[in-house]
C-alpha cells in the first residue's frame, strides 16, 4: 500500500494493483506560505495505431527491395536519367540575360504552368490573334521570370502571382524590351530544353517510358 497525506486528508492505494506507475509527489508553497503537495500527471505510452515490429522475413524483404531499387538506378543510362529528372521538374532549364544593366533570370515552365498559360485564354475568344499573342507572351514571361538583379521576383513585386507580375513588371517595361526578353526566352530556354532532352530513337522513348512507370 502507498499512502499520501496532505492538508486535504489522507488516502492510500495499492500501487501493485494497476499497470499505471504511482504518481510522483512534490511540494510547493501556496499563498499562505504553507507547503502543499502536488502530483505529476501519469501518462501511459501507447504504440501508434497499426504499429508492429518487423519480423526477420519482413526485414529481409525490405532490404531486397532497397537493393533492387539501387540496382535499377544503376541500370539507367546517364542520358535517360537526365531526361527523367527533366520530366519530373528537377532538370529545369535556368538561364539569365542582362538588358540595360538589369539582369533577368528565367526558367523553363512545368507542364502545369504551361497549361495555366493557355487556360487564361479561354475567356479571351473575342481578342484578335495579335492581342492573343501579346497575352501569351505576358503570361509566359510572368511565370518563367524568377529573379531580377539576384532578387527573387516575389520580393521585388511583393507576390508571385502571375497577374500582378504582369501589371507591375511586364506591362511597365518598354515594348522593345518585352519583345526581346520573350524571343530570348524562346531561343535560350525553350529551344535549348527541346534540343537537350529530345528523344531521337524509338529505343530511347521506350527506355524513358518504362522508367517513368516505376
Amino acid at each position: 500500500m502507498t499512502e499520501i497525506e496532505s492538508r486535504l486528508g489522507k488516502s492510500s492505494f495499492d500501487a501493485g494493483s494497476s499497470k499505471v506507475s504511482p504518481r510522483k509527489v512534490y511540494q510547493v508553497a501556496d499563498e499562505s506560505g504553507m507547503a502543499t503537495e502536488r502530483f505529476t500527471p501519469t501518462t501511459q505510452r501507447r504504440e501508434p495505431r497499426g504499429y508492429h515490429k518487423l519480423s526477420p522475413e519482413e526485414v529481409s524483404m525490405l532490404e531486397d527491395r532497397r537493393t533492387e531499387a539501387a540496382l535499377a538506378q544503376e541500370r539507367i543510362s546517364p542520358d535517360a536519367r537526365s531526361r527523367i529528372e527533366f520530366l519530373t521538374g528537377i532538370g529545369r532549364i535556368v538561364d539569365s540575360v542582362t538588358v540595360e544593366n538589369v539582369k533577368f533570370y528565367f526558367q523553363s515552365l512545368k507542364a502545369r504552368e504551361q497549361e495555366e498559360v493557355f487556360d487564361t485564354l479561354k475567356d479571351l475568344d473575342s481578342m484578335t490573334p495579335l492581342k492573343l499573342q501579346f497575352e501569351v507572351r505576358s503570361q509566359t514571361l510572368s511565370r518563367s521570370l524568377t529573379h531580377i538583379n539576384d532578387n527573387k521576383i516575389g520580393l521585388v513585386v511583393g507576390t508571385e502571382d502571375p497577374d500582378t507580375i504582369i501589371e507591375l513588371v511586364i506591362k511597365e517595361l518598354d515594348e522593345n524590351i518585352v519583345d526581346y526578353l520573350y524571343k530570348w526566352y524562346q531561343e535560350n530556354i525553350v529551344k535549348v530544353g527541346q534540343e537537350k532532352y529530345s528523344l531521337e530513337t524509338k529505343a530511347e522513348v521506350q527506355e524513358v517510358a518504362e522508367e517513368v512507370k516505376k
